[in-house]
């Protein structure tokens, strides 16, 4: 079982689910049929994992992203403007904020319709102190 290995870091995890990765991989657990499923890989680790409030759907990454719906396949998005994602929340059922690497200039703030992949930028987000990692947006 993925989740025993020392190396699986937990990105998300709800009563039903754990979303996490061992190095670029990244991993969806569920805890009462005991299974792994991966998503993908991405270039380098990932950023951030979420998984929906109903347990409905994940979504994971940083480079480029991994969506997962209950029900359906693993999609990947591999988009330019919604890439290098730092951080994520969900806002709606079905609706999520993605922050873009606030330190580049491309910094910004997308909302992601999981359902419909329809995306739209809300603002610019820049960061000027490249040490603060941990901040409000």
């Amino acid at each position: 079982m993925i989740r025993r290995n020392p190396n699986f870091r937990i990105l998300d995890e709800t009563d039903a689910l754990i979303l996490g990765n061992e190095f670029e991989y990244i991993y969806l657990v569920d805890k009462k049929k005991n299974t792994n499923l991966i998503l993908g890989v991405t270039y380098g680790d990932p950023e951030f994992g979420l998984i929906s409030k109903n347990n409905d759907w994940c979504l994971a990454g940083g480079s480029w992203l991994f969506l997962w719906r209950k029900g359906g396949k693993v999609i990947e998005i591999e988009e330019s403007d919604i890439a290098w994602v730092v951080k994520a929340r969900q806002v709606t059922d079905t609706e999520v904020e993605l922050l873009i690497d606030p330190w580049s200039e491309n910094g910004a703030i997308w909302l992601l319709d999981v359902i419909s992949l329809q995306r739209k930028k809300i603002r610019d987000f820049r960061k000027e102190d490249a040490f603060e990692e941990d901040f409000d947006w």
